[in-house]
């Protein structure tokens, strides 16, 4: 009886998230999933530890140059499409959200998206990889994620610029559309 308590707890903690048939309050959300991981739920520990860790102080705050429909500020143009898209589709995203991995200092996702499973995806946007110090840099933050048991176009979605700089907004939106199906649907 008491696991399915927690598990209640954990569904009300997400139902509150996502603004699943409630008004969306992150308070709330909270509460709940605290509530079942208290009692040992860790899916509902792994979505508070993400939820929890502060957004990014971050140095280059002069850098975030695009306003987006949902009001935040980020990097790229391309950024910007895909914070639009996810919004669009109604899916909860976190800009940049600190992500700590094993035996690593905290790494930054373009977006953070929450599943209504409980787990998260992860999308990447390279948006230069036309510059070695920049691709490098990716490269060994793609091996980080894989060593971690994040798999492309399940867990981990990338996009790229294409040459020039230029940007395929259908690509984007056909990305966006398989992580909403992926975080309300299909689970992870």
């Amino acid at each position: 009886e008491e696991e399915v308590v927690i598990g209640a707890a954990y569904r009300l903690g997400l139902a509150y998230l996502y603004g699943d048939e409630v008004t969306k309050n992150e308070d709330l959300a909270i509460r709940w999933l605290k509530k079942a991981a208290l009692k040992g739920h860790s899916d509902a520990e792994k979505i508070l530890e993400i939820i929890e860790q502060p957004v990014r102080e971050n140095a280059f705050q002069e850098n975030l140059i695009h306003k987006t429909a949902r009001g935040e500020m980020v990097r790229s143009k391309s950024e910007l499409i895909i914070a639009d898209a996810l919004f669009h589709l109604n899916i909860d995203y976190i800009y940049e959200k600190p992500l700590t991995l094993q035996y690593q200092k905290p790494i930054y996702p373009d977006f953070t998206i929450f599943c209504f499973s409980g787990g998260i995806i992860l999308w990447e946007h390279l948006g230069m990889l036309d510059n070695p110090d920049y691709k490098m840099k990716w490269m060994r933050k793609e091996q980080l994620y894989i060593d971690n048991d994040f798999q492309i176009g399940k867990n981990l979605f990338l996009t790229r610029d294409l040459d020039g700089g230029k940007i395929d907004s259908q690509k984007i939106h056909e990305t966006a559309n398989e992580i909403s199906w992926l975080a309300h649907q299909g689970g992870l």
